[in-house]
């Protein structure tokens, strides 16, 4: 034995308490019980100065299992899941009728663990081997880490769980009643997991399911459909698709819906578009009255509260404007029926009238396209895009948020000015809460309207539109009410007044101008940015436009991320432009790239090289990279490096890789 192992050994004996030496020793000697305990020693830290090393308590657990001492596997198996033998060890252990290694083996074939492949008919049945033992205890019951209870509890009560809420992905139908058993067992063997009160709970449920199966049977429609409901969660198709069209025969709302949509979705039923109709017609041509409708009482409730009555009645009026709205696009767009405006006008109308979001939407678009019977009126376009676009709270019911598209629809009339006064402000309310949910088109014109800052304007009349921005853009994000509306808008101006007297104190009206125009155009940038990243390449046609000169960093740092961003994504989307302000920005674009603002170079580079709002020409697209290339442009190298690369001009790739690379370690360019 070397000298460096002595000392390493005679180090390691220093660090153990006499106790641990005396077993170490006896460990060496191939003492199966004494490699166990030192295992255990080094597991639990005691008596071993140097604390806790994994590696030697796998060892000595290693040493001991091979020998057949059952708690070593079973510790060993939780140190090294991966090793096929600690797996082969945790099956014998099973088999041999350990709860212990029982639960463990059904978790590690539900989880697809322990390098053991997922399969949860197994994971069920190694469950059940270990739910249906007595509480028994083992050799392995002290050394396991549990949560407070029994393998066999824990078996029970995943079991329970299992069967409560039924998982198609295991293959478990719901199931109360063995649910039910499995529950009262864990609570028989004192389990601390399952409370008397959950087992209560089980037997109201299968109590209220006897007196709607009752209910049902007797011809009560509400019943029929709760019936129904309950057959579908327990994935009895069949039998829910009967009692739906039991009860939707009987004119219970809920049922019909319920078959509208199944059919229209396709789902477990053939998909029927007249069928849809047929029921939404069903619905909406009656006289309605929610008070008739309430909820099924049974035998062991007290009366439904007066608040559970009317969230129950109000739930139903809710579908009854569902089954409105539907039969109106069934009508606009003719799916299962004849196409009919007027007949569609009208159930949107209905439904609009009474709150429907959607609706009102629809109502909103035909007023601004003149559809059919409905004149085009812009005024009453934005009135309906404004119904439809706020959101609805209540402290009593649920709430309904804005319709996404009218609020899109509305900023665009505030900004343009078309059925209601030309205001900015608000058109940036609207935007913003549309590109806040990833909108690239309300990210793109959120941008467009902060770089009108740069539009030659007075000094005052600059101030009070930036102002008015920032309120609405903040007020938009912060889903301030209307009636704090005013409070945060005096806030947020008082803050700006402390920033604009600061900085005038040391730059003047003209610098505090300036300010405020980069501020625009940095904001823009970022809007622009955000809708380019999603591959929305409008936007980086804008983005490129903005870039002044090259030393204008921040701006010229997003134009080539954007850019960048475009050579990675195949599936970048095809530029479409024929708002006069796209062909506008095109041109700005040619005359800063022809002025060698590298940034547009490498934008128009890429318009070319796509034919995105350009005929496609490749010859001009090598041309600008070129041109970007020589001044340094980063993204304009790595294209031309890629190009060439694909040539096989190796030499060429290399030269423009390397100086990529050196553009990079120099900082011209931050990814």
């Amino acid at each position: 034995m070397a000298n460096t192992d002595k000392e390493q050994i005679n180090w390691q004996l220093a660090q153990m308490s006499a106790e641990v030496k005396e077993l170490w020793l006896a460990a060496q000697q191939g003492d199966v019980e004494a490699q166990f305990k030192l295992g255990k020693a080094y597991y639990d830290v005691e008596g071993v100065a140097a604390g806790w090393n994994e590696e030697e308590t796998a060892y000595w657990f290693r040493q001991a299992a091979e020998q057949g001492h059952i708690q070593a596997q079973y510790l060993y198996i939780g140190l090294k899941s991966d090793d096929e033998q600690a797996v082969d060890w945790l099956r014998q252990l099973a088999e041999q009728g350990y709860a212990e290694a029982q639960l463990d083996l059904a978790r590690a074939y539900q989880r697809g663990q322990k390098g053991i492949a997922q399969d949860h008919e197994q994971g069920i049945y190694w469950l059940r081997q270990a739910a249906e033992q007595e509480d028994v205890v083992t050799e392995l019951t002290p050394i396991r880490i549990s949560v407070g209870d029994s393998a066999q509890n824990e078996a029970r009560q995943e079991l329970g769980i299992m069967y409560q809420f039924g998982d198609k992905a295991k293959g478990v139908t719901k199931d109360y009643e063995q649910a039910l058993f499995w529950y009262q067992k864990a609570v028989e063997h004192g389990s601390s997991l399952i409370s008397k009160s959950e087992v209560e709970f089980i037997q109201q449920e299968m109590q209220r399911l006897k007196e709607w199966r009752q209910g049902a049977e007797q011809g009560d429609a509400e019943a029929q459909y709760c019936l129904a409901v309950e057959e579908e969660s327990y994935g009895h198709e069949e039998k829910a698709l009967y009692w739906y069209k039991e009860s939707a025969e009987q004119g219970h709302i809920k049922a019909q819906l319920e078959l509208a949509v199944l059919h229209e979705t396709g789902r477990y039923v053939e998909q029927n578009d007249e069928q849809t109709v047929y029921w939404y017609r069903q619905i909406v041509e009656r006289e309605f009255d929610e008070t008739q409708f309430k909820p099924y009482k049974l035998s062991n409730e007290l009366e439904h509260s007066k608040e559970y009555i009317q969230s129950y009645q109000w739930h139903v009026k809710e579908m009854y404007v569902e089954a409105q709205f539907n039969l109106g696009y069934a009508y606009d767009s003719g799916k299962g029926i004849t196409q009919n405006d007027e007949q569609a006008i009208y159930w949107y109308r209905k439904a609009a009238e009474q709150g429907h979001k959607r609706a009102q939407f629809c109502l909103g678009c035909a007023y601004s396209d003149g559809q059919g019977c409905v004149p085009k009126d812009d005024e009453q376009a934005v009135y309906w895009y404004q119904q439809a676009a706020e959101d609805f709270v209540t402290n009593s019911y649920r709430d309904r948020k804005g319709d996404i598209d009218a609020q899109f629809n509305l900023a665009c009339a505030y900004e343009k000015g078309e059925g209601v006064s030309q205001d900015d402000g608000k058109a940036v309310y609207w935007y913003a809460k549309v590109a806040g949910k990833g909108d690239a088109d309300a990210q793109l014109e959120l941008g467009k309207i902060y770089e009108k800052a740069d539009i030659a304007q007075d000094y005052e009349q600059l101030i009070s539109w930036y102002r008015e921005l920032k309120v609405n853009d903040f007020v938009s994000r912060s889903f301030v009410s209307e009636k704090d509306y005013e409070h945060e808008k005096k806030r947020i101006n008082q803050q700006l007044d402390k920033a604009q007297a600061h900085y005038i104190k040391y730059q003047g009206p003209k610098g505090y101008k300036e300010h405020v125009v980069f501020e625009c155009k940095k904001i823009a940038a970022d809007w622009y940015q955000k809708a380019a990243e999603q591959g929305y390449s409008k936007a980086l046609l804008y983005l490129g436009v903005q870039a002044e000169k090259d030393t204008d960093e921040s701006i010229r740092s997003l134009c080539q991320l954007a850019v960048n961003s475009i050579f990675e994504n195949e599936n970048y989307d095809e530029l479409e432009l024929s708002d006069i302000d796209d062909e506008n920005a095109i041109a700005s674009l040619r005359d800063k790239a022809e002025l060698g603002l590298s940034v547009a170079q490498t934008v128009l580079a890429y318009l070319y090289k796509t034919g995105n709002g350009v005929n496609q020409d490749k010859p001009e697209a090598f041309f600008w990279f070129e041109k970007g290339g020589q001044q340094q442009d980063i993204v304009a190298q790595y294209w031309l490096g890629k190009r060439y690369f694909e040539e096989q001009r190796y030499e060429k790739a290399q030269d423009y890789f390397q100086q990529v690379t050196q553009n990079r370690q120099d900082g011209d360019y931050d990814e």
